[in-house]
């Protein structure tokens, strides 16, 4: 899977990065992050851990620690440091029945969650 997020080629990258559930009512972050030094979630003590020689960080722990919108903050050798909301960290915006159908081609209000609203 790390391969394929270097590669830009992951069919699924939600399936692979953001918080995921464990055992024990534990979450597991994941996090891409190319030429970062650091990762750490901003505004708590939350740091996340270099895999091995690679620019995946990981952070396990407990679900409650982790707030429900968070930002990270990327520290860098060359540059300032930044702090953006992760995209991973938001689950599925629609629902099975919707995705179904408007992959069949049979959704007959996808104006509804698709494009801008006022």
């Amino acid at each position: 899977a790390l391969a394929r997020l270097a590669g830009a080629r992951h069919h699924d990258p939600f399936a692979f990065l953001g918080p995921h559930p464990a055992p024990a009512g534990e979450l597991v972050l994941r996090v891409y992050a190319p030429r970062a030094t650091a990762v750490t979630v901003a505004g708590t003590a939350i740091v996340l851990q270099r895999h091995r020689d690679t620019d995946l960080f990981l952070w396990r722990g407990p679900a409650t620690a982790l707030p429900a919108h968070y930002a990270l903050r990327h520290e860098y050798a060359d540059r300032p440091p930044t702090v953006r909301v992760d995209p991973y960290g938001f689950g599925p915006q629609l629902d099975a029945r919707d995705l179904r159908e408007f992959s069949q081609g049979h959704h007959s209000q996808a104006w509804r969650f698709l494009g801008a609203h006022v």
